[in-house]
């Protein structure tokens, strides 16, 4: 947080510590409420979980029946709290039974420090104290935010509503000019490898597969129906055989486009340099690199950068360029 506010200076938000004395006794209602209610917390995750399945998406947060969504620090270690009947708890690790119920209210009463929400609880917990209206999130956060929503109608507590924060890629301007002279979007360059081999390729002339495989599909398939007028059983030999042919030619295609994308090789040098930039170690920027790289690179500048250029949508990458 020190080296946020280092970072962006006068445009810096308001940094809440999450460990403040008197933020921590604000949760002290809502964390006996969790303890209290620990069954209706569970039923209406469960639910949630199922409807999310129903639904076609998976779970972000692994099911974990009979685990709290409660941690106690013991012994300097976040542990995580799960019930083993109606009057015992016990921490991860460990099985002996470490109290019941009105042993881990006590501990909230006398010390709500040690006791913190986890991810599920953690977002109705915050919009509860303090009386939260819009959540920015990031793409990480925001997946796991229809889960967690199953919390707040336990608790009694309005869920907030949410956004996603918006994206940003950080070039410089000559390398976007790089960009255009290549001939190629930044699209193009940030998405799949074979694709953008293709695409190079094809500015030399170079996908000489794709034609071939065109005729050779359009072959077999003439060969369908006079096969199976012949043998009706021959239907599954020639689709698996089909298909083992196209295959086949598509793993040849990867290959020969590949090769000839790097016969221009000032080009696709240029390409593979900016794909590092873009995509270092083939995850954005913002999974990689420190954000004090920027800062000691561009200085005040960087934060400045952000501020005159960045748009709030969040539906679209956006280039920042120091």
């Amino acid at each position: 947080s020190r080296l946020l506010a280092h970072l962006l200076g006068p445009y810096c938000p308001l940094i809440l510590d999450s460990m403040l004395p008197s933020l921590k006794a604000a949760q002290r209602p809502w964390l006996r409420r969790l303890v209290e209610r620990r069954e209706a917390v569970e039923a209406a995750i469960v639910t949630r979980e199922g409807e999310i399945q129903g639904r076609g998406f998976p779970l972000q947060v692994a099911p974990q029946r009979g685990a709290s969504p409660l941690f106690l620090l013991h012994r300097g270690e976040r542990r995580k709290i799960s019930w083993r009947g109606e009057d015992c708890f016990v921490l991860r690790g460990n099985e002996d039974c470490f109290g019941g119920p009105e042993d881990l209210l006590r501990i909230i009463d006398e010390n709500p420090g040690v006791v913190s929400p986890g991810v599920l609880a953690r977002p109705a917990v915050q919009d509860a104290v303090l009386g939260t209206c819009l959540q920015v999130l990031g793409p990480g956060e925001l997946s796991y935010m229809a889960q967690a929503a199953a919390v707040h109608r336990v608790l009694e507590v309005d869920p907030a509503w949410v956004t996603l924060r918006p994206q940003a890629l950080v070039l410089e301007s000559h390398q976007i000019d790089k960009l255009a002279e290549i001939g190629l979007t930044l699209a193009d360059v940030l998405g799949d490898q074979h694709r953008l081999d293709r695409r190079l390729a094809e500015r030399s002339g170079g996908d000489f597969v794709a034609p071939v495989r065109s005729r050779v599909e359009g072959a077999l398939d003439e060969l369908r129906a006079p096969a199976l007028a012949a043998d009706p059983n021959l239907e599954r030999p020639f689709d698996k055989t089909r298909e083992q042919i196209l295959r086949a030619l598509d793993l040849f295609s990867d290959k020969a486009v590949a090769a000839a994308a790097r016969k221009n090789e000032v080009a696709d040098r240029r390409v593979r340099q900016l794909r590092d930039i873009a995509l270092l170690l083939g995850k954005p920027q913002e999974r990689v690199i420190s954000s004090a790289h920027f800062q000691g690179k561009y200085g005040d500048r960087f934060a400045e950068s952000f501020w005159e250029q960045m748009e709030l949508d969040p539906t679209h990458l956006q280039v920042i360029s120091p």
